[in-house]
């Protein structure tokens, strides 16, 4: 298994539930004022699961503390939905889908937000990847909680 770091795995995770189907698993990335990134997981716009990369390798799902790689993740968030939130997740969203994949390739090391305490790159419209990198927003309706 190839180790990253647990925020790489998370978003890589959601990637590998795009290639299931599930295209409505979506992101919902930023810096906290601690300065830990966080990350939302989000089911058809709505809020359902939340990481922040302060507890390490106790990613969401996960009942405990544990290094796994993104399809071990992906089975722990899918397991983690309601039988509702499932059926959600499954709408198709192409546009979605193409968008966070090359989110992740521009990101490389890095991990994308959406916010943080002195910015708000969502108002702005773009996500912040890198000093001095932006990358646009999503297509969609994705974000429509935090809008």
């Amino acid at each position: 298994m190839s180790v990253s770091r647990p925020e790489h795995v998370l978003l890589n995770a959601y990637r590998v539930l795009h290639g299931r189907g599930a295209h409505r698993i979506q992101a919902a990335p930023y810096f906290y004022a601690t300065g830990h990134w966080r990350c939302s997981t989000l089911v058809d716009g709505e809020q359902v699961l939340k990481y922040t990369n302060g507890w390490g390798w106790h990613l969401p799902g996960l009942a405990a503390e544990a290094v796994v790689d993104a399809e071990q993740e992906a089975d722990a968030i899918w397991a983690a939905l309601t039988p509702e939130q499932q059926a959600a997740a499954m709408r198709p969203d192409p546009a979605y889908v193409v968008w966070f994949s090359a989110l992740l390739d521009a990101c490389g090391d890095t991990v994308p937000a959406l916010w943080d305490d002195y910015d708000n790159f969502l108002r702005d419209g773009y996500v912040w990847i890198g000093t001095g990198r932006v990358f646009p927003l999503p297509p969609g309706d994705s974000l429509r909680a935090y809008t």
